[in-house]
């Protein structure tokens, strides 16, 4: 019966390595064809102080600008008794990577696929993902994961860059030829965004490096722990994919011959990554941990004088998968660390835990009965900083299919400042529901992620089939951002797809989250702000009520803008110098008391004298009933205002990393 069971997995194996082909032959011989894009945002020229940018909910359409509307911002907090977005502009929070979805294999065979068919179809959609012109129906998603390994979304039957077994010196390490889907998109990528940043996760190393699962010892690619022991050459083996990603030649068109055919030429492929997970789901075992513990309790029975082999059951097969702990998880940081520094992978990012939001305080997660050693254990694979010098990874992956948004706070209050959260897999499943899916997404990844502390956002898939493929098992279909019908005569945009686009569009690197909320509006619209470096502020809204909804965006009190917001989604950008920014008085652009001028010594018993203005003034307003549409920083859930004043925005304050 034993033997049944394994030969029955190998032959679903074999099926499943067998439909998975779909004749990479297909694309090997794709047209060259290149294209470029106007990659600059360039919103500066708009007369306008505001612009808005919406898509409604029923037609899903492309994301349009609107016109004719009240373009004027007053003076004094919002009077709006329905929903008011306060944004508060000295509460900044970490840098805001951005967007973006994965590129299994998958995904970028189809993209090929539809490059071969309808080239210029091809660019416009790359574009429309990474391009960054707010003129037109580009999203500028700026970050991609990056599957090195197979994973759920596979073409063909290799598993990992190096399959052959005792390859002790990497001999047959073959990166290009496993992953050249994934380069010759990621190339084009790249060059419609130049500052997309890229995350490599792997979901299974090869089969040496793994433990075999007793009773299915086939389908070990689908569960399996690293070997004690394994954490330094598997760190190896991680740091030369990554640095082949930079250094391995691939042909590309460098221009045209007297006769206009394209000049083809081998190049470095410089895909350089911003950070590399050192698994994805470690806490995921594939019910391998289930198959020991049934074993266990059938070999201390004594209630029974069979000899049967107890049936083992059956495991997870839709995704490869590897366990790890967290003490894996440190040695294999620090090891991948030392090697990465000796490659051109140097200063790339290590990201560690990457599994769902509950699963670092889950006592069963790690096989601990007492949760407070689980949490213990986690906060063990510490970030690196200055504050702690031991610390050996960079930032920490979340998932979103347990738990919530607000567990990332509590780690953060384990760890301390120096921590950095992405959320790097959200996927939707079955068909599409706008109404459903995306005032969760917006209330748990948009706005509830932000919230507390995540610096990106990534969906599931960047596009698929109509069937949710290809794939490696017909569970519950996975909804990409993007579907493309079997003919790639068309795609549809999800909603997924939506929401991204509007918290993405018009950031520009090193924008920062600005501490915001909103109060009121029946809990069926909410939004947040984000501050560029050039001073502008992009604020995007969802409303999901049953009817357009009166909504005010107040700056610090101080000033706010109304607008009637249909149902759907929206950005509003407010340019630079529409809204001076609030800084604290002890800003380092503050005048400097010197020489005894008289004009600097006025303005310093001003700046003195302002604390205990404000504090006649808080007492002067506690003191009146509030006036009706009066929103006072604590309804904000804020501690005390500092004592601020109305300056110009200091970019150098902000983070400021060029241009999309």
């Amino acid at each position: 019966m034993q033997g049944a069971n394994t030969w029955a997995v190998v032959v679903t194996v074999l099926i499943a390595c067998l439909n998975l082909q779909h004749s990479l032959a297909e694309i090997e011989d794709i047209k060259w064809c290149t294209k470029t894009f106007e990659t600059n945002s360039t919103y500066e020229k708009d007369p306008a102080d505001v612009m808005w940018f919406y898509s409604d909910f029923e037609s899903k359409l492309q994301m349009v600008k609107l016109a004719n509307f009240s373009n004027t911002i007053h003076k004094g907090p919002a009077e709006n008794d329905n929903a008011v977005l306060g944004v508060l502009s000295t509460q900044l929070g970490k840098e805001f990577y951005g967007v973006g979805a994965s590129l299994p294999q998958s995904s970028a065979w189809l993209l090929l696929k539809l490059k071969k068919k309808e080239c210029d179809r091809y660019w416009k959609m790359l574009h429309n993902w990474f391009g960054c012109n707010s003129y037109d129906h580009s999203a500028c998603f700026n970050m991609l994961t990056v599957p090195i390994s197979a994973n759920s979304f596979t073409v063909g039957n290799v598993w990992t860059y190096d399959d052959v077994a005792n390859d002790t010196f990497f001999n047959e390490l073959k990166l290009f030829d496993h992953a050249k889907e994934q380069i010759w998109v990621l190339k084009d990528i790249v060059q419609v965004n130049p500052h997309v940043k890229l995350v490599a996760v792997p979901y299974t190393a090869p089969l040496d490096y793994k433990t075999l699962a007793e009773g299915h010892p086939w389908s070990s690619w689908y569960t399996g722990y690293l070997k004690e022991g394994m954490e330094e050459h598997y760190a190896k083996y991680l740091a030369i994919v990554l640095d082949r990603f930079v250094s391995m030649n691939v042909e590309e068109v460098t221009g045209k011959d007297s006769e206009g055919e394209n000049i083809i030429e081998e190049r470095p492929a410089m895909i350089k990554f911003f950070a590399v997970s050192l698994q994805s789901n470690p806490n995921d075992s594939g019910n391998e941990d289930k198959v020991q513990g049934q074993k266990s309790a059938d070999s201390n029975s004594t209630k029974s004088n069979t000899t049967t082999t107890p049936k083992a059951p059956p495991i997870d097969m839709s995704t490869p998968r590897m366990f790890m702990t967290i003490e894996q998880q440190v040695k294999l940081a620090g090891f991948l660390r030392e090697n990465m520094d000796k490659t051109q992978a140097k200063g790339v990012k290590i990201l560690g835990f990457d599994d769902d939001w509950a699963a670092w305080k889950t006592a069963e997660a790690l096989g601990e009965k007492d949760a407070v050693q689980n949490k213990r254990k986690v906060t063990g694979l510490r970030p690196a900083g200055d504050k702690d010098p031991a610390g050996v990874i960079d930032m920490y992956g979340f998932h979103c299919y347990k738990g919530g948004p607000s567990q990332m706070k509590d780690l953060a209050e384990s760890i301390g400042d120096d921590y950095s959260f992405i959320i790097t897999q959200c996927s939707g499943f079955g068909a599409s529901n706008v109404a459903r899916n995306l005032p969760w997404n917006v209330n748990n990844l948009y706005v509830g992620g932000t919230e507390n502390g995540a610096q990106s956002i990534m969906h599931g898939v960047l596009v698929l089939d109509q069937d949710g493929g290809p794939a490696i098992s017909d569970t519950t279909p996975t909804r990409p951002l993007q579907t493309m019908d079997e003919k790639f005569k068309s795609t549809v945009k999800n909603e997924e797809n939506i929401g991204l686009t509007h918290w993405s569009k018009n950031l520009k690197p090193g924008a920062r989250v600005v501490n915001s909320k909103m109060d009121g509006g029946w809990g069926c619209i909410n939004g947040m702000a984000f501050l560029n470096s050039d001073g502008s502020f992009v604020v995007p809204v969802a409303n999901w009520c049953t009817a357009a909804q009166e909504l005010s965006i107040e700056f610090d009190e101080a000033l706010h803008w109304d607008v009637t917001a249909p149902i759907g989604v929206h950005t509003f950008v407010f340019k630079s110098g529409a809204v001076p920014v609030m800084r604290s008085a002890s800003s380092s652009e503050n005048a400097t008391l010197s020489n005894g001028n008289p004009l600097f010594l006025a303005i310093g018993v001003m700046l003195v004298m302002l604390p205990a203005l404000a504090i006649v003034i808080r007492m002067y307003r506690n003191s009146v009933p509030m006036k009706e549409g009066w929103r006072s920083r604590q309804r904000y859930g804020l501690d005390d205002a500092k004592t601020a004043e109305l300056l110009p925005i200091n970019t150098e304050a902000l983070s400021v990393a060029g241009s999309c």
